[in-house]
């Protein structure tokens, strides 16, 4: 499926990222209960919201669609009339017990992802920061960045 996941760069830290989502993606398949899939990203949702359409989309797939000028059902194409998103704490929670039962692999899986993506998202803060302050050479915050 598609990924939704913060700039990564060319890095070794994004072709990880990858592996973990691609991982992830083949123990899915068929084994986790449809509704807790998002049907934009056709990913486990960690972060499932419900728009006005009374679906539930994962948090930063509905946000990138609305993003790019969308303000249609990404399911039914009907006119939404408005962004607001709800979270879904019943679904969130019953992902949570499902993958903590059922899928623990796929829960320390997710965790790795997320540790991932919060260092990557600190060092792009720190080179964006050096940058600033010209600090670090233009070639390597182009390239990481």
């Amino acid at each position: 499926g598609t990924t939704y996941s913060p700039c990564l760069g060319g890095t070794a830290e994004m072709a990880a990222a990858e592996d973990i989502n691609a991982t992830m993606a083949d123990e899915i398949g068929g084994q986790i209960p449809p509704d807790f899939i998002c049907p934009i990203t056709q990913e486990l949702m960690r972060d499932p919201v419900i728009a006005l359409d009374g679906h539930s989309y994962e948090r930063d797939a509905i946000t990138q669609w609305f993003g790019q000028g969308r303000i249609k059902s990404p399911l039914t194409n009907a006119p939404l009339g408005s962004r607001h998103l709800t979270p879904n704490h019943t679904l969130r929670k019953a992902i949570d017990n499902f993958l903590t039962e059922e899928m623990p692999h796929l829960r320390d899986q997710q965790n790795q992802l997320d540790n991932l993506e919060a260092a990557i998202k600190l060092r792009e803060a720190d080179l964006a920061n050096q940058a600033s302050k010209n600090m670090v050479p233009k070639d390597e915050y182009d390239r990481v960045m």
